[in-house]
């Protein structure tokens, strides 16, 4: 049982690693959304009308409408492009109206064109607290996301602009949470499941129990990414500050946010995903995320004397004394003679030297041995009554 528990926990873990390379449109991650939907689940694009996306078992399969066509996700059907009500891809959005209409403007969540037989006579956008529907071509009751950028490059402003109405659906993010898109709503309701049925089941489209066949579409991508501020296109990733695990990539000059698999952090060294023990993070990130340790390192490219006490994933900061570096393996502060081998497989050190004395502080004990105890101190001003025993390495 013990080696089938295993070798599902690699198969998973192989299977997220593959999702987080999956494919991208903008800020929408087609890849994580067909793993959300029942298979054969069409969704449309948002790069262009001519084609939409068939989710089988090995993910998205792109398949192409015939010529004059675009494809309307609300139909799962390709339709004559002026009543299609597609405007992805379009060098003129109103070519795809007759008559006296209005298209979205592309990359806004608001804004609109005013058109006329097919040419565009004016730009407006919608009164506060209403956005854009494409589908209705009318402002409607609503918010756009504050971390929607504006630009050329089209941005997915709601789970419900690619997905087809009433299937249930869920998330990338966690098993609990379904969703559900209704035709002439913006965004799409939601829930999540609870009691003896806490996993949502898209296959089945309903609540069921938490098994692996259930809920093996965890992986920490979101559907829609968000972003955090500018950036120059062509910029290197960069980790987060506080979560290990997150990272940062610039996508049409913003910054759009990321997640490692379970049980890997960011490395800043190899900018990918490595194992925990393994990853260098960015400094300051709460190393206690994944840990089943009550002590952990902090990222301490130093002498590797910083270390945290976990306690339901909060951190406190503690320190050893001089000579000594923290040994997560053993739990506890040892001398620092053997710190090179260690920051060799413990990335949260790596850089970190000894600092050149092979003194080490004693607790007290009147014990001859070679082996001593200390205890570490906080760093902090917090009061706290729980400290590491240190063990110094035997000679």
């Amino acid at each position: 049982m013990t080696d089938k528990l295993l070798l599902a926990t690699i198969l998973c873990l192989m299977g997220s690693s593959a999702l987080a390379q999956g494919l991208l449109e903008g800020n929408y991650n087609v890849t994580a959304f067909c793993n959300s939907v029942p298979t054969g689940t069409q969704l449309g694009s948002i790069v262009s009308c001519e084609y939409y996306y068939v989710c089988q078992s090995t993910g998205p399969v792109q398949v192409n409408c015939t010529s004059g066509y675009a494809y309307n996700y609300t139909q799962n059907a390709c339709q004559p492009a002026s009543q299609a009500n597609c405007f992805y891809g379009l060098e003129s959005p109103c070519s795809a109206t007759t008559g006296e209409s209005f298209a979205p403007v592309s990359g806004s969540c608001n804004k609109y064109y005013a058109c006329n037989n097919g040419v565009s006579v004016g730009t407006g956008s919608c009164p506060a607290k209403t956005k854009f529907d494409a589908t209705s071509r009318q402002c409607i009751w609503g918010s756009c996301s504050t971390d929607l950028v504006e630009s050329d490059t089209p941005n997915l402003n709601s789970l419900c602009d690619v997905v087809p109405p009433n299937i249930w659906f869920g998330t990338t993010e966690n098993c609990e949470t379904w969703y559900k898109c209704t035709a002439g709503k913006a965004d799409p309701s939601t829930g999540e499941c609870s009691g003896d049925t806490t996993s949502f089941n898209v296959q089945k489209q309903i609540c069921d129990y938490s098994t692996n066949n259930v809920c093996g579409r965890v992986t920490d991508q979101p559907l829609i990414s968000t972003t955090t501020g500018a950036c120059t296109s062509g910029t290197a990733p960069k980790g987060d500050a506080t979560i290990c695990s997150q990272y940062y990539q610039c996508q049409n000059q913003q910054w759009q946010t990321y997640n490692c698999a379970y049980g890997y952090y960011w490395d800043t060294l190899t900018s990918t995903c490595l194992t925990r023990q393994a990853a260098t993070p960015t400094k300051g990130c709460n190393r206690c995320q994944y840990s089943t340790d009550m002590f952990v390192n902090a990222v301490d490219s130093g002498n590797c004397t910083n270390y945290y006490y976990c306690k339901n994933g909060a951190a406190t900061s503690l320190y050893c004394d001089s000579g000594l570096f923290f040994n997560e393996e053993r739990q506890g502060c040892v001398s620092d003679n053997d710190l090179e081998t260690y920051t060799e497989t413990y990335g949260a050190c790596h850089g970190a030297t000894a600092s050149g004395s092979s003194s080490t502080t004693d607790a007290g004990s009147s014990d001859s041995s070679d082996s001593t105890a200390s205890t570490a101190e906080s760093s902090s001003t917090e009061e706290s009554t729980t400290e590491a025993t240190t063990t110094e390495k035997e000679e």
